[in-house]
């Protein structure tokens, strides 16, 4: 296995990257199915300055042919390196040395970029980032950089963890050493990641009619109500549920007495977060001619229905008389018929 080289030390005039590689020992190399023993080697290299080089992970691959032939007979022909941090997260170099056959990278050297410990993300967690890949010419004694400042940016979510490059380089011009990529069955991957930044809120805002049954509420016994304000049953539409404050003479905190005040709330008052706006209708029957219904209707966002959307003065307790008020009993109805909701921190699984 090959681990990440060390941090970047900057003089005046030059870069120096301490590395560390592991190649294959002699027995790994005469029996390529037999498990890898590894040597551990500092190499330092010096890389003229302003020549770009990988700042977050550098790979130094001894015996590049006998991995490629151990990678090929894996169940997935890739290779990938331990964790690396880069922008606040972790990250892996994913190196198919045979080619990536499932993406058409057949013949060519397939890298990719993997974010990795995302567990601990919340949930619907987006990262945009642009990264270089580098590659390293011997013969120049410098990086070849794939990608830069000007690549696109990449969207990393939950549906999508690796981006990167199936055909990086062609495996004939890779093995050409008059490219300087492999030299003496050695070569060298990097890269570079630059976080643009991350969204690790998301909303879905969803619009629909409601298709659903009007809420009718009978109150008995209106005259004797001594209740300050009481409240129907809950019912369910657009998946959620609501109920009806009615206070019989008059909504105190609106200085409304002598009227009958109505209200459609939501009976969770936590789910006014998810509901963004409600078309409703609050009714007060006429059950005597049925032609002279008081309604209240409108449109509300969903923090209005936390305490309550309707009306403190839909008609004076005088008005009542007998079109609304038949053996002491009131009819009232409810319906939502439009809803708007707002879904939070949710996985669109798009690329931006």
């Amino acid at each position: 296995m090959l681990i990440p080289f060390l941090p970047v030390i900057k003089g005046q005039d030059l870069c120096f990257f301490l590395i560390i590689s592991l190649g294959l020992n002699q027995q790994a190399l005469r029996n390529p199915k037999s498990s890898c023993g590894c040597r551990h080697t500092l190499l330092l290299m010096e890389v003229e300055n302003g020549d770009k080089a990988p700042m977050n992970y550098l790979l130094k691959v001894n015996s590049f042919s006998h991995l490629s032939i151990l990678v090929s007979e894996t169940t997935d022909k890739r290779w990938e390196s331990t964790a690396f941090e880069a922008g606040g997260y972790k990250w892996k170099l994913v190196l198919y040395p045979v080619g990536d056959k499932a993406r058409n990278g057949d013949g060519h050297i397939s890298l990719y970029l993997m974010i990795v410990e995302t567990r601990t993300l919340p949930r619907g967690w987006t990262v945009l980032a642009n990264f270089q890949f580098f590659v390293y010419d011997h013969i120049q004694d410098r990086f070849c950089t794939i990608g830069g400042s000007n690549a696109k940016i990449r969207c990393f979510h939950a549906v999508k963890t690796e981006s990167g490059f199936p055909r990086l380089l062609s495996l004939e011009d890779f093995k050409d050493p008059s490219n300087g990529y492999l030299v003496g069955d050695t070569c060298f991957f990097g890269v570079q990641v630059i976080v643009q930044y991350h969204v690790e809120n998301q909303e879905c805002l969803s619009t629909s009619k409601v298709e659903g049954k009007v809420f009718s509420w009978k109150i008995s016994n209106f005259s004797q109500q001594k209740e300050e304000m009481i409240e129907s049953e809950s019912f369910i539409s657009g998946g959620l549920e609501w109920v009806v404050d009615l206070y019989p003479k008059g909504n105190p905190k609106t200085k409304s007495r002598g009227y009958l005040s109505i209200y459609l709330k939501l009976k969770d008052s936590t789910a006014e977060s998810e509901l963004a706006y409600a078309r409703c209708s609050l009714v007060l029957k006429d059950q005597y001619y049925a032609s002279y219904h008081r309604f209240f209707t409108g449109t509300a966002s969903g923090s209005s229905f936390k305490d309550g959307w309707g009306s403190s003065e839909l008609i004076s307790l005088s008005s009542l008389g007998h079109y609304y008020l038949v053996g002491d009993t009131l009819v009232i109805e409810a319906k939502v018929e439009a809803i708007s909701t707002l879904q939070k921190n949710v996985d669109h699984g798009v690329s931006i």
